[in-house]
């Protein structure tokens, strides 16, 4: 007799959740592959579901309200209507205990939340094919059962005849003729019992048929082992030998240490022995070594058989190879530990910007635990992504497929970083996502920041230079030019004064051109004026100079420098920046110079800081911060105060203090960040300062402090050794 085909529309499933996401879903699922579903939100529901009509399956949730899935699951077990229905646990909860209760209580499978849904329809097909097999073999047993009765029952009615057959010959012979037709009727009836015993036998051959049927299914679907109640190995079939590479020989005999590959701790085992041979079912995952070394992965199902006294004589084992999910199994968790451990942002964004998933860096990167991430959009992490531009981007990565650009990432603590991203956009299950890069490029762009800066300042010293060259060439010619002049002039003018002395009474016209060009005036002024000029000459010289000595900025070599020519020549390029304005008052430079020595220092760069330091101070001085207000007591003049020193006889200390608005705790705490600035987007770099520390702290060996208060102004300290030490 042919086995019926698998029609899974024909089994019910009754599925037992108390949130209903998981119940529609579930119930979805299974609706599609044709069976038929039933849904219960608690415990209560689902018990008394099924009193009123057993299902084939259940799909049981643990941690409900009332009626938890272990009491639910243990009261079905303890009724005899109910008891054989399989249960397949499906929580969150993923400890081992929580596994090993569910099996004790009775489940006969157990998903971990979140599920797979391959492994959810596996599972489930996978037991109600189980179940099939079990009723199929439970009907057959309960026929053979039934036609022993009725063999027994028909020896005993014959041998009970022949009894009275026997007794009614040796009686009276004078009622044979009585008893002829009693005997003809009763022959009859042994007749028809002999037909009914053939048919009982043939009955009896057609379920030992089936389950011969059901074995060989069994037998090509699973990896079948039965042993004896000490574990030897009675029997194997052909697919236990082909993935175990064991022959039969060489299985028949053993026991399953033959195949143990030492993954599995001996309490696991311990585990499974003491609840099959409680006789109770057990399954699990074990890992087990083939013959040439190799491992796979099998779902193990062991039932114990107990003889008529209840006493166990043997095991079933049905195994399912799950070598390939365990390989994907473990590839997602090597995926999923790499992403954690990845030193780039990782983010999982959905259509509308919101933050679906992070890894550890982003959280790292950001300030922001886990939870406070996925409860943010797009829009709180990124102030050039808000939500006006959003769809023009997503709809351009939908166009590309994938985008890389430069971005700024906002931390919780407001810390803005320069970021690279990279994003691609993904389908998955009907829905359109972004999964994306973000690596934070803070030292790249500080180091191109840093370079431009640099060549910006290299190229105003080399402008400068040029032009203190361009100027000093001609300066030195009329300087030089200057002293012939004087001695011609004064050669001229004694020149002059001789002829009015010998010619007293010159002619009319030569004294009508004296009185024209005011001789006497002439010769009193124009010596004068080529004095003027001397010191004319003199003081563009001195700019020269001072120009020249400012534009050193790529000097490679330390060498001893005059601080205070250095801050003067930094003064000098300023000197515009500090005059008077119909808007603001001019700045105020007091100098208290002290007497220094030559300092070893890169001059260049060390005029770089003072320009740095010196135009912070006068934006300070020339933007008053608007929210101080000082009404009614008159406004300082703007001074910046520059103080020099020598200290402890090592050190050189230059003080630069202006009397400006002053900063908060905050704003100084965070002063030498690189990018941090408080001035307006495009107003500067956030540079100066950081690059100030580095040449003074880094290059020289020196400290660089700043103490402020709001409306105290700010004071800068600088210290660099007047000897450097020698390097290694």
């Amino acid at each position: 007799m042919s086995q019926e085909p698998y029609t899974p529309s024909k089994e019910s499933i009754l599925i037992v959740d108390d949130t209903p996401a998981n119940l529609q879903l579930l119930a979805q699922l299974l609706s599609e592959q044709g069976y038929k579903v039933r849904m219960a939100q608690d415990g209560t529901m689902a018990l008394m579901s099924i009193q009123s009509s057993p299902p084939d399956l259940i799909l049981l949730d643990i941690m409900m309200p009332e009626v938890n899935g272990y009491e639910v699951c243990s009261q079905l077990k303890a009724s005899s209507s109910t008891k054989d229905i399989p249960i397949i646990f499906i929580s969150a909860l993923n400890e081992v205990f929580d596994k090993v209760k569910a099996f004790e209580v009775g489940g006969v499978d157990y998903i971990t939340k979140p599920f797979q849904v391959q492994e959810v329809l596996a599972r489930v097909k996978h037991q109600l094919h189980i179940r099939r097999l079990s009723q199929q073999l439970s009907e057959r047993n309960a026929q053979l059962e039934t036609a022993n009765l009725a063999l027994k029952d028909e020896i005993q009615e014959r041998q009970q005849v022949e009894e009275l057959l026997r007794s009614t010959l040796e009686s009276l012979e004078i009622k044979v003729q009585e008893r002829t037709a009693e005997l003809t009727k009763i022959n009859q009836s042994l007749h028809t019992e002999i037909a009914e015993r053939e048919q009982a036998e043939s009955e009896l051959r057609k379920s030992l048929k089936d389950l011969s049927d059901l074995k060989f299914a069994l037998d090509a679907a699973a990896i079948v082992a039965i042993t004896d109640a000490s574990g030897i190995i009675t029997y194997v079939n052909d697919n236990f030998c082909q993935l175990s590479q064991y022959s039969r020989e060489e299985l028949i005999g053993q026991t399953h240490r033959l195949i143990n590959s030492g993954y599995h701790s001996q309490e696991f085992f311990k585990d499974l022995w003491v609840t099959i041979m409680a006789g109770k079912v057990w399954e699990g995952e074990v890992k087990n070594r083939a013959k040439d070394g190799t491992y796979y992965w099998v779902n193990t199902v062991i039932v114990p058989f107990l003889d008529d006294q209840g006493k166990l004589f043997q095991y079933l084992a049905i195994r399912f190879d799950i070598t390939a999910r365990k390989q994907v199994e473990s590839m997602l968790q090597l995926t999923q530990f790499s992403v954690q451990q990845a030193s780039d942002s990782i983010f999982w964004i959905d259509s509308d910007a919101k933050i679906l998933g992070v890894n550890k860096a982003a959280c790292h990167l950001l300030g922001y635990s886990e939870e406070e991430l996925l409860s943010l959009s797009v829009h709180d992490i990124d102030p050039d992504y808000q939500a006006d531009i959003w769809q023009a981007h997503w709809q351009e990565l939908k166009e590309h497929g994938s985008l890389t650009f430069e971005s700024r990432h906002k931390s919780k603590d407001g810390t803005i970083t320069p970021t690279e991203v990279n994003v691609n956009f993904l389908e998955f299950e009907g829905k359109e996502y972004n999964f994306g890069f973000a690596r934070d490029i803070t030292e790249r762009k500080l180091t191109q920041l840093k370079l431009f800066h640099t060549e910006k300042m290299s190229s105003l010293g080399q402008l400068i230079a040029s032009v203190a060259h361009e100027i000093n060439n001609p300066v030195n010619f009329i300087g030089a030019n200057l002293s012939h002049v004087d001695n011609y002039t004064q050669d001229l003018l004694a020149l002059i004064s001789l002829y009015q002395q010998g010619y007293v009474h010159s002619s009319s016209e030569i004294q009508d051109k004296i009185e024209e060009i005011d001789l006497d005036f002439l010769i009193e002024d124009l010596p004068k004026i080529l004095s003027s000029m001397k010191m004319g000459t003199e003081r563009i010289y001195e700019i020269v100079l001072t120009l020249r000595n400012f534009s050193r900025l790529d000097d490679a070599q330390m060498k001893p420098v005059n601080i205070h020519e250095g801050i003067d020549s930094t003064l000098l390029i300023l000197r515009d920046r500090l005059k008077e304005r119909p808007e603001h008052p001019a700045i105020s430079i007091i100098k208290e110079y002290g007497s220094l020595p030559l300092a070893e220092c890169y001059a260049g760069q060390l005029n770089q800081v003072f320009m740095n330091i010196l135009s912070n101070a006068i934006d300070a001085l020339r933007h008053p911060d608007q929210n101080d207000s000082t009404e009614g007591i008159e406004n300082p003049i703007p001074t910046i105060t520059i103080h020099t020193e020598v200290k402890d006889s090592n050190w050189v200390k230059i003080s630069i203090q202006d009397n400006g608005r002053g900063m908060t705790e905050s704003v100084l705490a965070r002063l030498f960040d690189p990018f941090f600035t408080t001035k307006e987007v495009g107003k500067g770099t956030g540079l100066g300062l950081s690059i100030s520390y580095q040449i003074i702290v880094e290059k020289h060996g020196g400290k660089l402090q700043c103490t402020s208060a709001p409306g105290q102004g700010a004071k800068f300290l600088i210290e660099i050794p007047i000897r450097q030490r020698t390097q290694s």
